[in-house]
């Protein structure tokens, strides 16, 4: 019964994320889109850790999400230009990380779980954790107001071209870190717990700061556009 509902809850924060996806990226999918998306997604997982999870290449099984995500914006997203494509595709999974992580470290244990040891073997709170990360990270920016949907609509100038290939270029740095540390705890019992909850707060920072100087970006450009008519 709970495995059932453990599965259930995954298939709907997995199902969350890709919404989340055409929601920003404005490339509405088909249900039929939606259902092969979530299928190859856990094919590939299943793949993934099955034939890498022993050997020395199970690192890649720790980046298998944001990988997947990639992919997939890239190739729905064929029309879109190369750097939006990787945003739209990495924007969604980095979002839910960031979320998932605070929950994990800084609010779950200022609810009674004091031992992170005992949140990460607890799967049913894991995996509730994560669901709710999902629903927030669909719910974040709708109250924040971002509107990405826009870039693929227009010329984007330089100075937005560069803020978009930090974000890339920092959310695959983020994740690659977070998740190493992940593994090296996982398959070689190092306490790495510091320097992720360090990695998360830092990224948290970095990651709004950037995403408001583009918002701002945004809305300045289309307040001007709007008084030129």
């Amino acid at each position: 019964m709970v495995i059932g509902l453990e599965i259930v809850l995954d298939l709907i924060q997995i199902l969350i994320l890709f919404v989340m996806y055409s929601r920003i990226s404005g490339n509405s999918l088909s249900r039929y889109q939606y259902i092969l998306a979530i299928i190859v997604y856990y094919v590939s997982g299943f793949i993934i850790v099955f034939f890498f999870y022993s050997s020395i290449l199970s690192l890649v099984s720790y980046l298998f999400m944001p990988l997947f995500f990639l992919i997939f914006s890239l190739v729905i997203s064929k029309n879109v230009s190369k750097y939006l494509s990787i945003f739209y595709g990495l924007f969604p999974v980095v979002l839910w990380n960031l979320l998932h992580r605070s929950i994990t470290f800084f609010i779950l244990p200022g609810l009674g779980f004091s031992n992170i040891q005992q949140i990460s073997h607890n799967k049913t709170l894991l995996t509730i954790s994560a669901l709710t990360a999902s629903i927030l990270s669909f719910v974040v920016p709708i109250v924040l107001q971002y509107n990405f949907e826009i870039l693929n609509k227009q010329q984007n100038p330089r100075e937005d071209r560069k803020i978009i290939v930090f974000l890339n270029i920092s959310m695959l740095i983020y994740y690659l870190l977070v998740q190493i540390f992940s593994y090296l705890e996982v398959m070689y019992r190092i306490d790495a717990l510091l320097y992720r909850e360090l990695v998360v707060v830092i990224y948290i920072i970095i990651f709004l700061i950037s995403l408001n100087i583009l918002d701002r970006n945004l809305r300045e450009r289309i307040q001007q556009q709007l008084s030129e008519q």
